[in-house]
Formats: structure tokens, sequence, C-alpha cells
């Protein structure tokens, strides 16, 4: 019966759009109000109610992704999707917070926010105006590595928003006013942060395990007193050195051909120009925390207390990183939070969350434990914590273990590659770790080689329970 039910052929997938906001404007080269009007009521039709096509219909296998390196250095990656009706465009730049200047922390975040806040042909509103006759949607993510801006939209209507993604990363002015904006945003944000228990641990748990001046060690938005710190110019500084073709990919997944694809990036992008050498990438190794190492934030106003307990990880392209995902997917995230879980939340009853994960970057990431307790069982938790940790260390995983997370993981892959936006993202983190194109392809039979023996002898040399530092925030008991 649920094979029946629950098939492809049956299912249909629904977006909710906004649809309010019909001021007047004219679209990113185009002089016709009323017919983007007409386009814009067509195209939140459209979106709205689409049926699923990615590879969970079609089959992971049948994604061929086409990759190609225009002159100035910007790689561009198209997977047509004839199935739907709809295109993401994700165009990505390697200007994340670790290119922040020393004393700077949270400039790229800050100059990121401000991209589209006006550029030298159009104002914020106009920006935004011209999106919504569209019905394009927008958003903004950035992260240690990367500043990355996503569009959906139907095919007719990517000549425009191109257009708008050029004009933004390209020609931004930074207003003073907007500037001053934005800063207020993100204190506010930052104070909100400092109010949240889980923000306060994660954000001492990374300024304890990466030393002063290492990029992973700040936050991505900044501190308080960075971000009052930072002026117009530096965002001026910021954005002329590190946005750049050849630090650019631009991910393109949906109802639209490649040749198409590749002769509107181009129209678009064809002109941007390089200046100079692109800036390294420099992230130094980390050394592991002193034994017993512990720091607490005491917030007496709280009812929990979040804790992050981990040491010095491994970086994405390390060669025990698969063997390294695996083990951490047993101790802290199959099922519903691995043995770590099991144990500390669903047996003892100690925990409202108890995981475990390795976090890689371009650099040596970090293992991490997470837990939020009650004040009063804080001490225990963590005492079953490092337990968890130390038999893994010591013991291993089981063969019917690895096993498990091997299928899980494997699994969730079309999962995640059954829409758009979950292709264009798995790309573009293919391209900026340089796993191939047809990375989608090879993974599950990666993942098929490694062997339990692998999996425990990276728990052996990665998983230092004795060396992890522990950071407690929230009401101390």
């Amino acid at each position: 019966v649920a094979r029946k039910t629950f098939s492809d052929r049956r299912r249909t997938v629904g977006r909710l759009l906004p649809t309010s906001g019909d001021a007047g404007a004219k679209a990113i080269g185009q002089a016709s109000p009323p017919r983007l009007r007409r386009a814009r009521q067509t195209a939140v039709r459209s979106l709205q109610f689409s049926p699923g096509g990615g590879a969970d219909a079609r089959g992971i296998d049948s994604l061929r992704p086409i990759r190609q390196v225009l002159t100035n250095g910007m790689v561009l990656i198209v997977q047509p999707v004839p199935a739907l009706p709809s295109i993401t465009a994700l165009l990505t730049v390697k200007a994340g917070s670790l290119f922040d200047p020393r004393g700077g922390a949270g400039t790229a975040h800050f100059t990121s926010m401000l991209l589209d806040r006006g550029t030298d042909k159009f104002g914020k509103e106009e920006l935004a105006e011209n999106l919504d006759y569209l019905g394009a949607q927008f958003s903004h993510q950035v992260d240690a590595h990367t500043v990355s801006l996503g569009s959906t939209l139907l095919p007719e209507h990517l000549p425009e928003v191109l257009d708008f993604l050029q004009e933004i990363v390209r020609r931004p002015i930074f207003p003073a006013e907007e500037v001053e904006k934005v800063r207020a945003e993100i204190l506010t944000g930052i104070g909100e942060e400092d109010d949240d228990t889980s923000s306060v641990a994660l954000r001492g748990f990374q300024e304890k395990i990466y030393p002063d001046g290492h990029p992973y060690r700040h936050p991505v938005n900044g501190y308080r007193e960075s971000v009052k710190a930072i002026r117009r110019e530096h965002l001026q500084g910021f954005h002329r050195v590190h946005f750049r073709p050849d630090a650019a990919f631009l991910v393109i997944v949906g109802g639209i051909d490649a040749e198409t694809a590749l002769a509107e990036t181009r129209k678009a992008f064809g002109s941007w120009e390089t200046h100079g050498a692109a800036p390294p990438v420099e992230i130094p190794p980390v050394d592991l925390p002193e034994a017993g190492s512990t720091r607490t934030f005491p917030m007496p106003s709280k009812t929990q207390v979040d804790v992050a307990l981990g040491f010095r990880g491994i970086s994405r392209s390390h060669p025990d990183y698969y063997p390294a995902l695996l083990m951490s997917h047993v101790l802290g995230q199959f099922g519903m939070g691995g043995r770590i879980g099991h144990k500390i939340r669903d047996t003892e009853g100690l925990a409202y969350y108890a995981n475990f994960q390795l976090l890689p970057g371009l650099g040596e990431g970090a293992f991490l434990a997470r837990l939020g307790v009650n004040p009063s069982r804080a001490e225990k938790a963590v005492q079953l914590l490092r337990e968890e940790l130390e038999r893994m260390h010591r013991d291993g995983a089981s063969d019917r273990e690895v096993e498990n997370s091997r299928r899980y993981l494997s699994g969730s892959l079309a999962l995640r590659l059954e829409t758009n936006e979950g292709i264009a993202g798995f790309l573009a983190q293919a391209e900026l770790h340089q796993l191939g194109i047809d990375f989608h392809r090879r993974y599950p039979e990666i993942l098929e080689s490694v062997t339990t023996r692998q999996v425990n002898d990276a728990a052996r040399t990665h998983l230092h329970p004795d060396r992890a530092a522990l950071i407690l925030a929230g009401p101390m008991k």
C-alpha cells in the first residue's frame, strides 16, 4: 500500500510565495511596467504550485551538470531539469568571513548585507521592486568561506535576474545612510545572540579552540566593538579586493538548456574584470585544547544550560574525511542523535537535545557535541557525553552501525537533490571544495568503500575526549 500510495507519479509539491507589493517600477533592463506586471502574476501562479521533478523522480545518476569557465575566470555550472517550470540561480563568491581583516571581524558579512542597498544604476527600492515585478525570490547567506546570492524565478526572466545579480555584486555604492541602517541591524542581531545560550556557547567554543587571529575564531557577523569600528571605506575596500569573477561561481538549475544559460551568463558577467592576483586563502593549523579546558558563561535569567564540547577537526579534503563522517554520524547523528542522543536524551532523560557532528572546512574544522539541559542535570549529562566519546575512541563502531549510517547518508542525498535549490546548493559546495562535477554520482560509491576498520581508526586518530574544550552557557548550579 505504501509503495503504491507514496509513488513519484502521485507526488505534488506546492510552494507558497508572497503576492503583496505591486507598486510601480521598471525591471532591470526593461521599460514596460504593465508587461512585467503580467509576467509577475504568471510567475506567482507558476511557482506557487508546481510538480516535483528533481533527482528523486529521475534518479541521481540522471543528473549530468555541465561546467564552463568564462574567459574572466568565473565558473558556470548548469543542470537542466526539464520537469520543473522554474529555475534556481545561485551565485557564490569566495569572500566569506575568513577574509575579514585583522581587527575587522564582521566585514564580509557587513559588506554582503549592503550589496542590494543601492548600486550605480538603481536605488534600494528600485532593486526590490524590479525583482517583485518578476515574481522572483532573492536570498543571501554568508559563512566563513563564501557569500551566496540566490534567486528562484521563471526561465523567461533569467536575463533580468542575472542582470540584477551582476549589478549588485559588481557595482554596489554602499550609501552612507544604508551603512548606518545595516550597522544597527547587525548590532541588534548580536544583542539577540548575546541573550541566547546556544549562540553564546557556540561563540565561546570557537574562541576556545581557535587561537587569536585564526580566521575561524570569530563569529561571521563579528563582535559589537568590531562592527562599530567598520567604516564605509572599509566595506568598499573589501568589496574591491574580494568580489572578483575568478573567485565566483554561478549554478543554474531547472527548466532551461545549457546553451541558453551559458549565453545569458556571458552577456551578464562576461565584462566583469579581474584586477591583480586573487587573495590567498590562509588557514593555519590548530593545536588541541589543553586538558580540562573549560569556560562558563553565567546567564542567571535563563532556564536552560547549553553545552558545547569538542576539539579540533579536519578539513573537507583530509584523507580521513569519509571515515570520520561515518564515525560522527554513528556517534551523534543517526536516528535522533546517534549514540549520544540515545543515551543522554532517550535513555537517561537528561537533555532536551543532544548531538555530535563533524564540521569540516577548507581548513581544520571541528568535532562538536551540543547539549541543551536542565541546569541541575548539566554535570551528569556532560559526564555521560565524555563517556560516550571515550567509548567510541576506545571500542569504535560496529559493522551494523556503520552500515546503517552509510545507508542513511547515501539515501538522504536523493532527498537533498529533489529540488532545484537542493541541487544548486550541492553543486556549489562541490565546486567550493573541488570535488568534481560528477561528485553526486561518486558519493554513494565512496561511502560504500569505507570499511568499519577505517571508521574505527578515524575514531582513535581524531577523537580526543581528554583534550576536549567544554563551554557552558546558562544558569550555573
